[in-house]
């Protein structure tokens, strides 16, 4: 299952900088300790949720070129707990190449572990 846009922009656009501090936030994943922590936050222009909208529809318009062009590409379903998202990526980039007998290592589904 691949994560719907309305999931993609929810959790985009509440994504959260510590002015002067080298910490981020995120208001579900990842909240601030505290109130006054959490009133010192601004957004960032780019993840206000128009900015985000707009950056997913570009990328949907070019998705199948994406996709044609680096046909050995994994999808990973990233909506899930972000550890698991992180686990599945570095477990796809770590792991060997299978050759396949056309030479090419081709796509895959990454799950997460059972």
């Amino acid at each position: 299952p691949q994560v719907v846009s309305t999931s993609i922009v929810e959790h985009g656009s509440i994504a959260l900088p510590s002015s002067g501090l080298a910490q981020a936030y995120h208001l579900v994943s990842a909240p601030p300790p505290s109130i006054e922590v959490q009133n010192r936050l601004r957004q960032h222009p780019n993840d206000v949720e128009d900015a985000v909208t707009s950056r997913l529809g570009d990328y949907l318009l070019r998705e199948q070129d994406l996709k044609d062009a680096f046909p050995d590409a994994f999808n990973i379903n990233a909506d899930q707990e972000p550890q698991t998202v992180f686990e599945l990526v570095e477990s796809i980039l770590v792991r060997p190449q299978r050759a396949s007998p056309g030479g090419t290592g081709g796509a895959a589904t990454a799950q997460p572990p059972a």
